[in-house]
């Protein structure tokens, strides 16, 4: 039988040490890392495309997870995805994102948690529509969207109050969201090709617009 004394101790103990690690590697930042590495081993089920994120399995691999973590640029554009996973939203230091002339038909909600991304090029995909979390990326400053088939883009895009340049060209838009005439930041709008033809919103007077 232990004495109580030192029962006490024991627990407070194995508690500070509980406290100590969780500093060290909080839940939430290891579950991020996991993240990381899900999405460092993904292949799309179609093609077997991978995303050509630097990752060996032989190395430290919270090392790399952490380093895959801070890229700002990633450029996956004619690389045969036709889809994207899920864990891309753990990116969240990602500036620009290219993801031309891939088979994308849809996006998946969670690319709305990268807060940083300045530019997004989705043109030349197969996209039907766009989620609306996609109004989360509030410092998206250039959006390509064009050649895509689109019929309809979410209201929630009036969120994005930095976006400058959009292109929706050559998609199947018979309109455009009246929302969109929150953009007061926007200077180039691009649409033709398309089938706008009800009232389009009210735009900035310094709007390039074709």
């Amino acid at each position: 039988m232990f004495p109580r004394i030192f029962l006490k101790s024991f627990s407070i103990v194995v508690v500070g040490v509980y406290l100590a690690l969780c500093v060290i590697q909080p839940r939430s930042e290891a579950d991020h890392l996991h993240g990381i590495i899900r999405l460092a081993e993904w292949r799309d089920p179609k093609t077997g495309a991978s995303l050509n994120l630097p990752f060996d399995t032989s190395s430290d691999p919270y090392a790399q997870a952490e380093a895959i973590y801070q890229t700002t640029y990633l450029d996956l554009s004619e690389h045969k995805l036709t889809m994207l996973p899920p864990e891309i939203g753990y990116m969240k230091n990602l500036k620009v994102l290219v993801l031309w002339g891939n088979s994308l038909t849809e996006l998946p909600p969670e690319m709305g948690s990268l807060s940083n991304l300045k530019e997004l090029h989705l043109n030349k995909n197969n996209l039907r529509a766009v989620p609306p979390e996609i109004g989360n990326l509030e410092s998206l400053t250039i959006l390509y969207m064009d050649h895509n088939e689109l019929t309809s883009v979410p209201g929630e895009m009036a969120r994005l109050k930095n976006l400058q340049w959009l292109n929706l060209s050559h998609n199947q838009l018979t309109s455009l969201p009246q929302e969109f005439s929150s953009l007061v930041n926007l200077r180039a709008l691009y649409v033709r090709n398309n089938q706008v033809v009800s009232e389009m919103p009210l735009l900035p007077s310094t709007l390039v617009y074709q």
